[in-house]
């Protein structure tokens, strides 16, 4: 089991590092006038000067500069991204507000947001905070809002505007806010970024599925081998979180499905048994599985199919103990197959599951899902003597409401 998890979590690495170069439809403005069509890498988190481009999904990948690129833009989402001179260094900024005055961000290579204006009255000017040493005959520092003064130098324009300038925070939805009012009140808008439309997603999600579950034992102490596979239905709801904090591409998820594994293989013990004629060993829990986790979104774009990868910790409530673990003689007769040994079962176990999911939107934000994933859970005995965790393959379809 411990290797198993090792390989499911490389593989959600993997996977999330590999969705880092995907590519959306989009074109590139170079300086030079002419301009490039095709498919453009999305993230670009690590990469100020550069940026991957290929005309078609099998086309060879070409990279294009900072010294190259005027901007580029992508047709399914609102984003677009130019170039300017940050010291004298050309560098990408990110479009937040473009119109009479533009808000530009830059994510520097050591992981900090940075803000610029843009307009014709100041050119382009970062918008900071600076630290400043006290006079000759005091000591320490204060900090100076030197942004705050080129707003209000920019905004002199728009009265009611330039009255509030002090209190705009130096944040994305302040700043943000403080442009288009600006833009609104003096000229006007011609872009906003997808960023400034995203929303706290919720969504309610029935799925309906198919379990094909193969029961692993382990221990001296087993009760059968080589249990016959199980395939049975499922019926599972959960409710999904998607919020703006994450960038609308980590959704947290909360749902509860009803299972059951019904198996059996030929009785067995590795001690001559005195009593009985058992013929027959069966498992067949009944269980209401409790999922908490974390979907990873592979695209934040338009599209009518999405797809995401799902990891969960599963807790896992026993329905029918009386019936879960039974040796079978040859009149028929059932009994729970470590009757002789007193061994307790359990209330719960635990356990974890990966998926892969697909979602075809159908109308406005509700959409058709489909997944496959695997899940492990424990058996439910207290017994050092032997266990019977489940391995599942699971295949599920489904409809997403948007709340």
């Amino acid at each position: 089991m411990k290797n198993t998890i090792i390989l499911l979590i490389a593989l959600l690495i993997s996977t999330i590092t590999s969705a880092q170069n995907k590519f959306e439809p989009g074109t590139i403005h170079l300086k030079d006038g002419s301009k490039q069509e095709g498919l453009i890498q999305f993230f670009n988190k690590k990469n100020y000067k550069s940026i991957l481009f290929k005309k078609l999904e099998e086309s060879e990948v070409k990279t294009f500069t900072t010294n190259q690129i005027d901007y580029y833009a992508f047709d399914n989402v609102d984003k677009k991204v130019i170039t300017e001179l940050i010291n004298l260094s050309p560098v990408f900024l990110e479009v937040i507000i473009e119109g009479k005055a533009s808000l530009l961000l830059y994510n520097d290579k050591n992981g900090d947001k940075r803000y610029f204006l843009k307009s014709k009255k100041s050119g382009l000017k970062e918008l900071d905070i600076i630290t400043k040493n006290k006079g000759d005959l005091s000591k320490g520092q204060f900090k100076l809002k030197r942004y705050v003064g080129i707003l209000n130098l920019e905004f002199n324009d728009c009265e009611n505007l330039k009255i509030r300038a002090n209190n705009i925070k130096l944040t994305l939805t302040s700043l943000s806010k403080a442009f288009l009012e600006y833009n609104n009140c003096s000229g006007s808008t011609s872009f906003s970024s997808e960023r400034l439309k995203r929303e706290d997603i919720h969504d309610l999600v029935i799925l309906a599925g198919l379990y094909s579950t193969k029961i692993k034992e382990k221990g001296d102490g087993i009760r059968g081998m080589g249990f016959e596979n199980s395939l049975t239905p499922s019926i599972e709801i959960h409710y999904i979180y998607t919020p703006t904090l994450f960038n609308s591409k980590t959704s947290l998820s909360i749902g509860a499905s009803y299972n059951e594994i019904n198996s059996e293989t030929d009785y067995f013990r590795n001690v001559p048994v005195l009593i009985g004629d058992y013929v027959t060993t069966k498992v067949n829990p009944k269980t209401l599985n409790l999922r908490f986790g974390i979907y990873y979104n592979f695209s934040q774009s338009k599209k009518k199919l999405n797809s995401n990868l799902g990891i969960f910790y599963i807790n896992s409530r026993l329905l029918n103990s009386d019936k879960t673990y039974l040796r079978i003689d040859t009149d028929g007769n059932e009994e729970y197959f470590y009757e002789d040994f007193n061994v307790p079962i359990l209330k719960s176990s635990s356990g974890f599951a990966i998926e892969l999911g697909f979602n075809y939107n159908v109308y406005k934000n509700n959409d058709i899902i489909a997944k496959v994933g695997y899940e492990r859970i424990g058996d439910f005995l207290d017994f050092v003597g032997a266990t019977y965790a489940s391995n599942t393959f699971t295949l599920k379809l489904g409809y997403s409401f948007n709340l």
